[in-house]
């Protein structure tokens, strides 16, 4: 009888590792996206004042307020507000009434 024995803690080890380097890039890719919407949003407060539109540009900073604080209440990694759900790579992007930033 002949017994073979393969030791496997180097792959068990390579797999914990490509497991940590998928998990940190999604990490880092929210907190693109995040950062990409929160952005947006302010740029778009800037347009509203630059036309005077006082209140549409505070209600704009209103909503990047919001999208920080929603957030940072769910962990989930689901992003948006009932009214505007939002899904990584949906490619969501802010606009003024015109159609553009």
């Amino acid at each position: 009888m002949v017994g073979i024995c393969e030791d496997v803690t180097d792959r068990e080890r390579a797999g914990e590792a490509a497991a940590q380097l998928a998990a940190a890039e999604a990490l880092r890719k929210r907190a693109m996206e995040i950062n990409d919407e929160i952005i947006q949003r302010l740029v778009l407060a800037g347009v509203h004042l630059d036309r005077g539109a006082v209140d549409e540009a505070a209600g704009a900073v209103d909503e990047a307020r919001r999208c920080r604080a929603a957030d940072r209440r769910r962990p989930d990694g689901h992003r948006g507000t009932a009214a505007r759900p939002v899904a990584p790579g949906s490619g969501h992007r802010l606009s003024g009434p015109d159609g553009h930033l």
